[in-house]
């Protein structure tokens, strides 16, 4: 069967209008400014990969915005958004405090529904309960969000670790891997990397947070004025975040590379702390509002003064199902 002559030209101008359509949209995307937006994160570790992932792979840019990302101690990030020096922190233990006394901070995404962190013993010590009247050695300070899950994996092996155990905080993870390794402490709560070096060094692996514990870890907040002023940049950065887990998620050996490099992780430590990893990565949008109540509720049984006590009134759901609906 053959075409009539006479449709040619109409099937040219359609081809030649729908080249000029798609080139116009091309050149107005490639000159369209991106917008300049800086976000704080708490450490260059795993807990940040997605951030990584975003910036090298483009998605950031995809969707619209040139992030600057900064490394920030969390004790000093909620200072800097409600500033204004950042605009969004990933660090949401400390934003949900802040939020939860009164401050104008929204949790918007939650990244990470758990810790990447592991309590690592010595090879003598096979489970939970065989450290009860031993020294756990902790990050942070008494209330992080290290300290949190460490009690929270203890109570979950039924010790009571007020009473049970002496938990001590001795600094950032380096600092407390020497101290293991130089003999003190029988076991210690520790983020990844260093319980996979622990484990290849002949140290156990008791628990594992991303496993065992649902307590939203990373994520997305911003002021209530970002809100109001930024809205369609804020879903668009929620939309990069969801793409780069899924990223993660989908692509295992690209990854695994993002993570030797930034890292500089050896292939076999990158590939162990990838499974250990991977549950508490979030493939969805969500605000996980019953890891988040958990949070609420260790503020009021530490005795924390709350203005609000509610996971509800510290998110936007609305905001989040309007991102989704843009996928």
């Amino acid at each position: 069967m053959t075409m009539d002559n006479r449709y040619f030209p109409l099937c040219i101008q359609s081809s030649v209008l729908l080249a000029v359509v798609l080139f116009s949209s091309l050149s107005w995307a490639q000159e369209t400014p991106l917008e300049k937006v800086r976000l704080a994160y708490p450490a260059r570790s795993l807990s940040a990969l997605h951030i990584q992932v975003a910036q090298e792979k483009g998605i950031y840019k995809k969707y619209g915005v040139n992030v600057e990302a900064i490394q920030m101690r969390a004790t000093i990030t909620v200072a800097a958004l409600l500033s204004r020096d950042v605009q969004y922190l990933t660090s949401l233990g400390s934003a949900v405090r802040v939020a939860l006394k009164g401050a104008p901070v929204k949790i918007v995404a939650v990244s990470l529904t758990a810790p990447f962190f592991s309590l690592v013993s010595r090879s003598n010590i096979r489970t939970i309960q065989e450290l009860q009247g031993k020294e756990i050695g902790l990050t942070g300070n008494p209330g992080s969000t290290n300290d949190q899950v460490a009690r929270m994996m203890l109570r979950q092996a039924r010790l009571d670790p007020q009473r049970d155990v002496k938990l001590l905080h001795v600094g950032d993870p380096p600092v407390l891997y020497a101290a293991f390794k130089g003999g003190r402490f029988a076991a210690i709560c520790v983020s990844l990397p260093f319980p996979v070096v622990a484990e290849q060094e002949g140290y156990k692996i008791l628990a594992n947070a991303a496993e065992s514990i649902q307590s939203p870890f990373i994520g997305l907040a911003i002021t209530e004025e970002t809100l109001r002023s930024s809205r369609d940049q804020v879903k668009r950065m929620i939309r990069a975040d969801v793409e780069a887990r899924r990223f993660i998620k989908r692509e295992k050996d690209a990854t695994i590379d993002v993570m030797t490099r930034w890292l500089g992780l050896s292939r076999s430590v990158a590939l162990r702390s990838y499974e250990l990893a991977l549950p508490a990565i979030s493939q969805d949008f969500t605000l996980d509002h019953v890891g988040i109540q958990r949070l609420i509720d260790t503020e009021v049984e530490q005795g924390e003064s709350l203005k609000i006590n509610d996971a509800a009134l510290i998110t936007d759901s609305k905001l989040l199902a309007e991102a989704r609906g843009g996928e």
